[in-house]
């Protein structure tokens, strides 16, 4: 039977994935000041990404599933 939290868990870390991806790629081309707000910026999206990763196996861990 399929889980729905860890359904959701797995989506939310997919986005948080993908939201990095994004955040990484804005970062080409960009020199100085621009450079370093947006690479703090994928900075705060890289620890969001762990943060649901953590979560997703740790749901996964603890509800074998």
């Amino acid at each position: 039977m399929a889980c729905p939290e860890r359904h959701r868990l797995a989506r939310e870390y997919r986005k948080s994935v993908d939201d990095f991806r994004d955040a990484v790629f804005a970062t080409k081309g960009l020199e100085g000041r621009e450079y370093e707000s947006a690479y703090k910026a994928s900075e705060k999206s890289r620890i969001v990404a762990e943060q649901a990763r953590i979560a997703l196996e740790r749901h996964r861990s603890d509800h074998k599933c």
